[in-house]
């Protein structure tokens, strides 16, 4: 018998079984990343949680080919919902994003620079 491909769509619910089964501090992340210097997982699918208490739920999901982030280095980006490094990975990272204006959450560069190109155009013309 023939190995069954699954399709992001299985996997992510598989995925999501696994969290759901124990309750676990884990998200599912379907839009990427928007953190410059990283390429988006074949996948594109991304967990983040704590890996030392989930280590058996992250070992399932690196073998679905999940990657895995930490919860506490990542965030969602507000607006686009791509993944952005909130904590450095190392001694030159620049971070990619900045708060919102209206104080709910984080926007990541690119979100923002759109937005700062929409108003100087708008007041150009």
């Amino acid at each position: 018998m023939g190995t069954r491909i699954l399709t992001n769509k299985q996997i992510a619910a598989k995925a999501q079984a696994i969290i759901d089964r124990d309750d676990k501090d884990i998200q599912l992340h379907f839009a990427g990343y928007v953190e410059p210097g990283h390429t988006n997982p074949k996948r594109g699918i991304i967990a983040t949680g704590n890996w030392h208490d989930y280590r058996e739920a992250g070992k399932a999901f690196e073998a679905m080919g999940i990657e895995l982030e930490w919860n506490d280095e990542w965030t969602e980006c507000s607006e686009c919902n791509g993944l952005v490094r909130i904590k450095p990975g190392s001694f030159d990272w620049i971070p990619a994003f900045t708060d919102n204006a209206d104080g709910d959450g984080i926007a990541c560069h690119a979100v923002w620079i759109a937005a700062v190109f929409v108003v100087i155009v708008t007041a150009q013309c």
